[in-house]
């Protein structure tokens, strides 16, 4: 039959599966609680101290020189890193080895020893240090003080000292330039005052070269006029040399430009003195960043793993371990947990609850007949009678009474609801089916020793009249029951049931009884189960408290397939409610003052 959405309900839930097997919880607990006790017994005891610091930066008018506007905030949290580095680690080490030259450390277990904390925007940092002993941590925290002091302190003189180095780099290279302007300058105002006399000189050649020229154009003696010609060419030569001179005199603009640059320089140089003068005090103040160092005392015990606090942790840790360990498991391992579930995968009603037999200390397995006042044989009646209201307009004769596996108790409940059904003064058979077993068979000998006799086998090979086969058990008190069982013939069962001889002995089962019960094999695990389900008018299915979920839908898919109704299902071997306990009053008007039996009998 379908698989319905309903089963979702059969999955189980942290806190069911919890409580399905809380001794495994309960244990898982235990043994995390014990193991958290010996781990705080077994544990050296770890001492703790802590250094305090109030970071500054070593070097804020230097930082502000150099164009170094800073954070402070960032700068703290630069700092807790650097006081985490392997750097401060390795120096720390050193100065931790230096005090106590017995008990050397390596740098990573320094490193995990060492905690570093800040609080967000402030400049407190404290260091902590763990250790077997309280002087050793207390050295421990103090050596990371010290070694991030020096580390500091070196670092911020580093850094003046070269920013100094650089400004007097600087204040050199201006001094040169200086020096190169001035020296132009002083070229360019000597030419400056002999430019006048070269333009008089000028002039004055120009006009006596005029003259002469006049003089030449006049001159009529030839001798005369050759003295003449060479004295025009040497004043043309004069007055080209004076050109000449005065072409390279420095015009006033770049004279202009020379003296703006001699300006700049001059300032240039002023500024970068008096940032020589600063980084040259600030180098002699060069502080070691921290403005309040409070060393560490010697160090007090750790608390946090103390058996006050380890023990519940370990507890709760078991608790939550061993859930998820019992849900994983109930995962895997789905079971049936109460009466209602069933119904989900069957479709089909609940007929009957029946306790397990160890609750009422029962060990007869046949409780209807030897234990008529019990919760137990008051579960069969009911079930007997719910047989007959749900059936009676059905026509309903031949019921295949069927479970998943063995160990379900279906042959147990085959015997009591045919024993109930029987009381009520109807023809009843029980059929056992389970050639492999036989277990209802050995039920009805009440004991004595189990001797095959006359059955199937013998009535389908011809030997013996199908009236002869079965017996007839009394029961008491005018009560009887037929049983039909496999007889002492071998034969192959698969082959058996399907021959059309045993399928006509059934035919006639029906013909002669009111009711017949037949004991098959587990469907499961017997393949000719199915066909003794076919024989059937309906099945039902025997359930045993906390049997496997998929079991059960495997078998439910199988009487789908076969067609074969289910008549409903017997939740077997469930715990005692305590409701069930208290109906014996009433029990005396089904069950008589005694029962079945007389007290001889029990």
């Amino acid at each position: 039959m379908a698989v319905s959405t309903d089963q979702r309900v059969l999955e189980p839930t942290v806190t069911s599966a919890g409580w399905q097997y809380r001794w495994y919880v309960l244990g898982v607990a235990v043994a995390f609680t014990v193991l958290g006790l010996i781990w705080t017994q077994i544990r050296p005891d770890t001492f703790a101290a802590e250094a305090t610091l109030v970071l500054e930066d070593p070097t804020p008018r230097g930082a502000d020189q150099l164009g170094e506007v800073r954070d402070f905030n960032r700068y703290v949290q630069d700092q807790v890193q650097i006081l985490k580095s392997v750097i401060v680690a390795s120096q720390a080490v050193e100065v931790y080895n230096a005090i106590d030259d017995v008990h050397d450390i390596s740098i990573d277990e320094f490193e995990r020893a060492v905690d570093v904390g800040n609080a967000a925007g402030s400049s407190i940092v404290t260091i902590s240090f763990e250790s077997d002993d309280r002087f050793f941590a207390r050295d421990g925290a103090n050596a990371v003080a010290t070694a991030y002091r020096d580390l500091v302190a070196t670092q911020a003189q580093s850094s003046i000292a070269a920013a100094l180095e650089e400004t007097d780099r600087a204040v050199s290279g201006t001094e040169d330039r200086l020096d190169e302007v001035n020296d132009a300058l002083a070229v360019a105002t000597a030419l400056r005052g002999q430019a006048a006399t070269i333009d008089e000189q000028i002039t004055l050649a120009v006009n006596e070269l005029l003259a002469l020229s006049d003089q030449l154009a006049a001159e009529t003696d030839l001798a005369r006029a050759l003295i003449l010609r060479a004295e025009l060419t040497d004043i043309e030569q004069r007055v080209r040399t004076l050109e000449l001179v005065n072409r390279f005199n420095t015009p006033d603009a770049e004279v202009a430009v020379l003296e703006r640059e001699q300006a700049q320089l001059i300032d240039t140089r002023g500024l970068l003195i008096d940032q020589r003068n600063r980084l040259s005090v600030d180098l002699e103040q060069t502080g070691s960043g921290i403005s309040l160092f409070l060393e560490a005392p010697p160090g007090e015990p750790s608390t946090p793993f103390g058996p006050g606090r380890v023990v519940p942790i370990a507890a709760l840790l078991g608790l939550v371990l061993g859930t998820a360990g019992a849900y994983l498991y109930a995962l895997t391992r789905r079971v049936f947990t109460s009466r209602e579930q069933p119904e989900y995968i069957l479709r089909a009603p609940l007929l009957t609850e029946i306790p397990d037999f160890s609750q009422e200390k029962i060990s007869s397995q046949l409780p209807v007949w030897t234990e008529p006042r019990s919760a137990v044989a008051e579960g069969f009646r009911m079930g007997s009678a719910s047989l007959d209201v749900g059936m009676r307009d059905k026509a309903t004769q031949v019921y295949n009474v069927a479970s998943a596996t063995s160990g379900s108790g279906k042959s147990t409940v085959t015997a009591n609801l045919a024993l109930s059904a029987a009381r009520q003064g109807g023809r009843v058979l029980v059929v056992d089916a389970d050639f492999g077993d036989q277990a209802l068979t050995r039920i009805f000998s009440f004991g004595s020793d189990f001797e095959l006799s006359h059955g199937l086998t013998e009535v389908a090979r011809g030997r013996v009249p199908l009236s002869e086969a079965i017996q007839t058990v009394e029961l008491g008190n005018e009560t009887s029951i037929s049983l039909l069982g496999r007889g002492r013939m071998p034969t192959v069962a698969a082959d058996f049931f399907r021959n059309a001889t045993t399928v006509e002995i059934f035919e006639q089962l029906r013909e002669m009884y009111d009711l017949v019960f037949i004991d098959g094999p587990p469907m499961l695990q017997i393949a000719y189960g199915a066909t003794i389900a076919r024989m059937a008018d309906a099945i039902i299915a025997v359930v045993a408290h906390e049997s496997q979920v998929t079991e059960l839908e495997e078998m439910a898919g199988r009487f789908d397939f076969l067609e074969v109704p289910i008549a409903g299902y017997v939740y077997n071997k469930a715990p005692l409610r305590r409701m069930m306990t208290e109906t014996e009053g009433s029990m005396r008007d089904v069950v008589g003052d005694q029962g079945y039996l007389s007290d001889t009998r029990r």
